[in-house]
């Protein structure tokens, strides 16, 4: 499922860390507190570890040094991202600094870390340790700043050929009551004791003290009165006297207006009343409030009311204002802010308690109890929804408008096409049912009245429908008559239709489709010169890597196709079909795929990439799907390096119009996953993670549920 609360900006950490500065707590203690000798090394001859185990095995191998790392790292889930996430640097503290954690803590704080609902907090917490380059200690100086994985910066001294991590001086003054009445300064920060280990994805330095992020020493008060944008809602907060409460141990989760919208709030509810309904006990972090909206789920909040999620697209496929709270939308301003007590969401919108909220009209359900409810027209429609879980869409969104086929009119379709009807029920064609459904949905409300002859409208298949009125009555596409107009429910309105609506793909084979695509050219005249035009306009069904012309442009050097020999044509070209159809709906993870040629093919949806290329627009035909990929892919053989450019935003449906891949700029990965980077690494290297391993950060360590049919949203 594609991100829907995580949509909003992800707040930067670094910036979080500098404003709350003179809260958090210091990364060190007291120099009562013993340190770790500065006498350990790596092996006992002195020796720097090889590079051959990975940074998880490589500490693992040190238990007396680094057990307790690899403990949390462990509770937090994050072994495997340790182990196999390429180019890091891990800043280690070691058992000793772990240790006096809870002495340079708050109380409780590392017992709340190992609790399920502080997982956010305790990979943060670990990942403000890591950092997406490789850093050697001979490249570290004085003042160096990096960002660390977790998004908070992380600060470089060098003295005397020290290197300390977060450092920093405070005078300490004597009083007159003070033994030594002069002044002192006192060293803050974590000294690298062990640098340079190597391992096979990365650095370790072992560090004599834990690193602490802005919000170990924030509550979320703390963390709202950082933000310009909600000295607001502070304001509201004092007024109504409960700064103290939410300063208590919690957890709480805030949904926290801004100012703008605040401003906009007509002052109709109790102030207190409104305030506490923006508080939920307890800590949901944006993926575990994603999971609530797929399940159509409620929080009950400090007021005693639930908030019930859901979804409204109204303004169309990529529209800013998705998710909903008691069917109101709302723009996420930043979410994830994580404070000791909580969580802090900031929203564009002031949330009204259900019992003071105005009446909704509506004949009483979503839009999908509607359509069961009339089981003797609906049944075939929902029978089909319900294979596809795009129920949850139906009963979720807001501002909808479904073009329901009556059971007649699926009949039909089945005597008109039984070999179509027979794939759509197969789970083979699924990303094809979906794609076939979601043509019957509009991101709009559309009563009859407002269609007149010649209105167009754009499905959420991302083609369009074209309407005509003859006689007063309505049709679709000159196929489908509206036969049962103006069904309303409660998140919009249904009209029954007397035909199935077929999108653009249906009787097209993939030949078809690819030649009806102005940047796949190339690959139809391959196509045609290696004979593969019939083996591709059979049954299948195929799935296809189909390079664009810029892919062949590069592959060939320079050279036209007609310099590649029939053989050679084909060995490329059968390297790029497999058997199926294959999709993000049946893998997951890395999968190897075997071509038509009997070669191994390594593909991840989940990261779109498939041998060296990135997976860009699919592109539906009735005998299989084609994926737009940027190279051609090479052969087995051949020494391949990773993708080096941003994951592909894929919707996976085709539109009429043939569209070029459309990539999430990695600027936007970044802000994802990172917030904005604080400076760059000084010695010139480049700050910012690479775009695989941008992928896996997305990937695992804020990983949406699997499976959600929602994944085009």
């Amino acid at each position: 499922m594609r991100s829907t609360f995580l949509r909003g900006i992800r707040i930067s950490l670094a910036v979080v860390a500098f404003v709350l500065a003179t809260a958090t707590i210091s990364t060190a203690v007291e120099e009562s507190i013993p340190r770790v000798s500065t006498a350990i090394t790596a092996n006992a001859d002195g020796r720097r570890l090889q590079s051959e185990p990975n940074v998880i095995e490589a500490l693992s191998s040190n238990p007396n040094v680094f057990s307790e790392f690899v403990n949390f790292a462990e509770r937090a889930n994050l072994v495997a991202t340790l182990s196999e996430l390429e180019g890091i640097t891990v800043l280690a503290p070691t058992n000793d600094a772990f240790n006096v954690l809870p002495q340079i803590t708050p109380p409780g704080f590392v017992d709340n870390l190992f609790l399920p609902e502080y997982s956010t907090h305790l990979q943060d917490f670990l990942l403000y340790h890591v950092i997406a380059q490789e850093i050697p200690s001979s490249a570290i100086s004085t003042g160096d700043i990096v960002p660390s994985i977790a998004g908070g910066p992380i600060t470089f001294t060098v003295d005397d050929e020290a290197i300390w991590v977060n450092y920093y001086e405070e005078i300490i003054r004597g009083g007159p009551d003070s033994p030594d009445e002069g002044s002192k300064v006192q060293m803050f920060g974590a000294l690298v004791v062990l640098p340079d280990i190597e391992a096979s994805n990365g650095i370790i330095h072992g560090i004599d003290y834990t690193l602490a992020p802005y919000w170990v020493g924030s509550n979320v008060i703390d963390v709202i009165n950082a933000f310009d944008y909600h000295s607001a809602l502070i304001g509201l907060l004092e007024d109504a006297e409960l700064i103290d409460i939410l300063m208590l141990e919690g957890p709480f989760t805030i949904f926290a207006p801004t100012n703008n919208a605040l401003e906009q709030y007509d002052g109709s509810v109790d102030l207190e009343t409104l305030l506490l309904y923006h508080v939920v006990p307890g800590i949901y972090s944006g993926e575990s409030l994603e999971e609530k909206f797929s399940n159509l789920e409620s929080l009950t909040t400090l007021q005693g009311e639930d908030i019930q999620f859901g979804f409204d697209l109204s303004g169309g496929l990529g529209s800013e204002s998705e998710v909903t709270f008691n069917g109101e939308s709302f723009l996420p301003v930043a979410v994830d802010v994580l404070a000791l007590n909580g969580i802090v969401h900031s929203i564009d919108q002031v949330l009204i308690p259900p019992s003071s909220a105005p009446e909704v009209d509506g004949d009483g359900g979503s839009i999908f109890d509607v359509a069961v409810a009339d089981s003797d027209t609906f049944s075939s429609f929902v029978s089909f929804i319900e294979l596809t879980d795009l129920d949850l869409v139906l009963k979720a969104v807001s501002g909808i408008t479904v073009f329901a086929p009556n059971n007649a009119g699926f009949d039909s379709l089945s005597d008109e096409s039984p070999q179509l009807v027979e794939k759509l029920e197969s789970e083979e064609y699924l990303l094809h049912l979906m794609d076939l459904l979601r043509y019957h949905i509009i991101l709009n409300v559309v009563p009859s009245r407002q269609i007149s002859d010649g209105f167009t409208a754009e499905s959420f298949n991302a083609e369009e429908l074209d309407f005509s009125v003859e006689s007063g009555s309505i049709f679709i596409n000159s196929r489908s008559e509206v036969v049962i107009p103006d069904l309303k429910a409660d998140n919009g309105i249904l009209h029954g239709i007397d035909e199935v609506l077929l999108p653009f793909w249906v009787g097209k084979n993939i030949v078809d489709r690819a030649s009806e695509s102005s940047d796949l050219a190339t690959l139809t005249s391959a196509l045609v010169k290696a004979d593969l035009v019939a083996t591709l306009s059979e049954e299948g069904p195929f799935t296809v890597f189909a390079p664009t012309d810029a892919a062949f442009e590069e592959f060939l050097d320079g050279e036209s196709i007609d310099s590649l020999d029939f053989d050679a044509l084909t060995k490329v070209l059968t390297r790029h079909v497999v058997p199926g159809i294959i999709s993000d709906l049946n893998t997951e993870g890395i999968v190897t795929l075997t071509t038509i040629s009997g070669e191994s093919l390594s593909a991840n949806f989940e990261a779109f990439t498939v041998g060296n290329a990135i997976i860009g627009d699919g592109i539906l035909a009735e005998n299989g799907v084609m994926w737009v990929i940027d190279k051609v892919l090479p052969d087995p053989g051949d020494v391949t390096t990773p993708p080096t450019v941003a994951p592909v935003d894929l919707v996976n449906v085709p539109t009429p119009a043939p569209q070029s891949p459309v990539e999430t700029p990695q600027s936007n990965v970044v802000s994802l996953i990172l917030g904005p980077t604080p400076a760059v690494y000084n010695s010139g290297g480049n700050s910012v993670p690479t775009p695989a391993q941008l992928n896996y950060i997305a990937r695992n360590m804020r990983r949406p549920s699997q499976g959600n049919l929602l994944s085009g949203l």
